[in-house]
């Protein structure tokens, strides 16, 4: 292959990995969550049910008090979270936590706790609430 041609296949191969880095897959009509996926109300309930099921682990204020549990805010949530869809942290969390306890909340809880911390990093809440009906493939991204 001619260095012309290695040259821009590196080339749109690194701003192809530093779009989804960023800013989740290249599609101009996705939803993503900077859309307002979730309502005020739902976050402030999503906070209380953190409080009572997460707090001890991913701690207070979403930094980790344990060393086994990521922190759910700043470079620990753009790592775990953002080129993730919601549907994909939905089913996650819901499977898996509470840590040994995967499953023992209800889906609207879990999803509580999933507009909080969209919300606690950021995200602005909208309208309607997310529901296990809603569109559970709208993207997390770091920027508009």
């Amino acid at each position: 292959m001619c260095s012309a041609r290695k040259w821009a296949v590196a080339a749109a191969s690194g701003v192809l990995g530093f779009a989804v880095l960023w800013g989740g897959p290249i599609h101009a009509q996705q939803r993503t969550a900077w859309d307002g996926v979730f309502q005020a109300a739902q976050a402030e309930r999503g906070q209380a049910s953190y409080a009572a099921a997460c707090a001890a682990c991913h701690g207070p204020d979403l930094v980790s008090t344990d060393p086994e549990a990521p922190a759910l805010t700043d470079f620990s949530f753009t790592l775990q979270w953002v080129g993730k869809t919601i549907g994909e942290r939905f089913e996650r969390i819901r499977t898996t936590m509470p840590l040994g306890a995967g499953g023992s909340l209800s889906d609207q809880e879990y999803l509580d706790i999933l507009a909080f911390v969209l919300s606690f990093n950021g995200y602005p809440a909208g309208a309607a609430e997310l529901t296990p009906m809603s569109d559970l493939e709208v993207a997390i991204t770091r920027a508009r």
